[in-house]
């Protein structure tokens, strides 16, 4: 960094003795677009162009600066003047592929890699690009092969090493990741992407103090860039320092795929109540976090506050029952609302109420499962054997719904115990399992539940009729939770920031029991553990 700011110190010296040379602007972009110092880079390369409108290479790094600042509209429009101009040129295909990948559009981008890769296969970076697309796809093995051409090609830059890390995590090969990201760090000790994920990394595999060494360093960086901020949030949140956590999650909504809307009244700041204004929580994320983060409703409803809560459609008849709360809308009828009214994202409580795991509020069940229904299952279920409700995996279009899954045949250890019945829940991607000929146990089919208007409602009566939940990380394992059910969570090791590291326990929920891959990837030891600790259950009831 140093040794960058004497580089600047030089462009600005020689620019000032002769300003009219667009390629000393353009040299001069570059170097801040190193330092990612992206307004300024453009500011460099709009002064290249005035003198210089045909530059390609000005409109092509104008519009790398202009990606890095999420601006992908504009940054297309750059690299669409240079391919005009040059249609086979490599880099502009390879960061056009980067725009659509980050506008979501993935097989867009691919076509256009694997165009630029016809043209010049030894493009390293189109490579690399390929890779991060193909990671989106879920198509993880190509993608390893494609970040490994690019390390042979380039095996020395930072930026080429760390898709391939990222990959190699993804498919739990942590190891050889953080060697990826030890020799990007060796090579640029200032990028902060590469150090955050081997401050995770290491975490995952119980290394806390050297995940912690690495955090320590990014403290005094400030994070240029949202998704930045919210990788070094989560590796905060996750070592359980929530007081530095918390603030930087704020900025989780300016990431591309935004998590909530912002509604036409002001926002709660944690402030006390006002008597006569409502206090709408808008639930955000997947359907697992709104059943997480629900707890704080009936919370700040004891704390005087008139709370509703709103939240997408189909969660509100799930919703609906939690007592104390003003009442339930959808996102829709809380744009609307006419009363007077402050709102604040469900996910930012915990901030607002500067909680640590330490301080989060007693629990008791918040959700409820109803009656009728309840002994309708249990009826149906029958009373023998120890029924375990099952979910083995999430929502493939989550960001990780399918990489937190577990096979379902890693349950034997489970099933194999004497009066155990298998219950699956799983509905979708995974369903198949259960019908695999090759499983060496039975499970019992569920047919169809939760219809629409009436999402989680069968559910939650199953799983209030069933002795146990094992799941994965997934909506099902916070819904066991808010209803204060009994259940053993099954966690990859790179779990998410809330189940934070090592324990067994979480401050979120009391009746749930962690349990963590003692290797990524490998399920069998967690699994054993886990059936002995349903056969100490299962005795247990038997003596009650």
């Amino acid at each position: 960094l140093g040794r960058r700011t004497e580089a600047l110190r030089a462009y600005d010296e020689s620019l000032r003795l002769a300003p009219r040379r667009p390629e000393g602007w353009l040299n001069r972009g570059a170097l801040l677009q190193e330092m990612e110092r992206h307004e300024d880079a453009i500011k460099s390369f709009d002064t290249a162009l005035a003198m210089a409108p045909g530059m390609g290479a000005a409109h092509l790094n104008r519009g790398v600066s202009l990606s890095a600042l999420m601006r992908y509209a504009p940054a297309l429009a750059a690299f669409e003047i240079v391919l005009t101009a040059e249609p086979d040129n490599v880099d502009a295909l390879s960061n056009t592929a980067l725009a659509l990948r980050n506008l979501d559009r993935p097989q867009e981008a691919l076509e256009l890699l694997d165009r630029a890769l016809a043209r010049d296969p030894a493009a390293a970076q189109a490579h690399a690009n390929r890779a991060s697309v193909l990671l989106d796809l879920r198509r993880f093995a190509e993608g390893v092969e494609s970040a490994t051409r690019a390390v042979e090609l380039a095996p020395d830059r930072a930026e080429i090493l760390y898709p391939r890390a990222l990959l190699l995590s993804t498919v739990g090969r942590h190891g050889e990741a953080i060697a990826d990201l030890d020799r990007a760090l060796a090579r640029d000790p200032a990028f902060i992407r590469a150090r955050i994920l081997r401050a995770q990394l290491q975490m995952d595999l119980g290394r806390i103090d050297a995940g912690r060494q690495d955090l320590d360093t990014l403290v005094q960086a400030a994070p240029p860039h949202p998704e930045v901020a919210f990788l070094l949030a989560t590796a905060r949140l996750r070592s359980s320092d929530w007081m530095r956590g918390l603030p930087l999650f704020e900025r989780r909504n300016e990431l591309r795929q935004k998590g909530y809307a912002e509604f036409p009244y002001p926002r709660w700041i944690g402030d006390k109540p006002d008597g006569k204004s409502l206090l709408v929580l808008q639930g955000e994320q997947g359907r697992g976090d709104i059943i997480q983060f629900a707890r704080f409703a009936p919370l700040l409803t004891r704390l005087g506050h008139k709370v509703a809560l709103a939240a997408t459609a189909e969660m509100l008849p799930l919703l609906s029952g939690i007592e104390g709360i003003a009442g339930v809308m959808s996102i829709e009828q809380a744009m609307g609302l006419r009363e007077p009214a402050r709102w604040a994202p469900l996910m930012s409580v915990p901030h607002l109420l500067h909680l640590t795991p330490q301080t989060l509020p007693p629990f008791a069940p918040y959700l409820k499962a109803q009656t009728a229904r309840t002994e309708a299952w249990r009826q149906r279920l029958g009373d023998g054997g120890f029924k375990i409700a099952v979910a083995f995996a999430g929502n493939p279009k989550g960001e990780a719904g399918m990489s937190r899954a577990f096979p379902l045949a890693a349950l034997a250890p489970v099933a194999a115990l004497d009066g155990v019945r298998i219950i699956s829940l799983q509905k979708g991607p995974g369903e198949e399992q259960a019908q695999a000929a090759d499983l060496p146990f039975a499970v019992e089919p569920i047919g169809a539940i939760d219809p629409p208007g009436e999402t989680f409602l069968d559910s939650a009566a199953i799983l209030a009729a069933c002795d146990l939940v094992i799941s994965c990380d997934t909506a099902m394992i916070h819904l066991a939770g808010a209803l204060g059910r009994p259940a053993l969570l099954a966690l990859i090791a790179g779990c998410d920031w809330r189940w934070l590291a090592v324990r067994e326990d979480t401050p979120w929920y009391p009746s749930v029991r962690l349990f963590r891959q003692d290797v990524p990837g490998e399920w069998s030891a967690m699994f054993a553990r886990m059936a002995d600790e349903v056969k100490q259950r299962m005795a247990a009831q038997a003596a009650a």
